[in-house]
């Protein structure tokens, strides 16, 4: 639990309880935000017909984040935009407020980091 690895300005550790590896992308005074990519393999699938072309067997990355507290429960961050508000609980309200002022793209990473560091900014934030 101790040990993590430095890349650049990255940082990765190995959580035993969540037992995997995440990035870390922001520590924060209630919340951290962990980043944790994984690999899906596409089968290989053959064309149907003759205007069909067969399709090659690849791996997909996919991206999970994940809010984790200070007592090192993790919580699986929702892909979809709406679901990702609605996240925010008690705090939600103010979070759709930040969004819409700035007009924010709640999908893209940079964009999530600064979301959390608002989230985080609330003393009676909770999930």
């Amino acid at each position: 639990p101790s040990v993590y690895v430095k890349i650049s300005n990255n940082y990765i550790i190995y959580d035993e309880s969540a037992n995997g590896y995440f990035q870390i992308l922001f520590l924060g005074n209630t919340f951290n935000l962990y980043k944790k990519l994984n690999k899906k393999l596409r089968p290989a699938r053959r064309a149907r017909n003759s205007f069909e072309k067969d399709v090659l067997a690849k791996y997909m990355d996919e991206t999970m984040y994940f809010l984790v507290t200070k007592k090192g429960d993790f919580y699986k961050i929702p892909d979809k935009r709406k679901k990702r508000l609605q996240f925010f609980s008690n705090k939600k309200s103010d979070i759709e407020k930040y969004v819409t002022k700035y007009d924010l793209d709640i999908n893209d990473e940079d964009i999530l980091i600064k979301l959390i560091r608002y989230f985080d900014s609330f003393e009676d934030a909770s999930l």
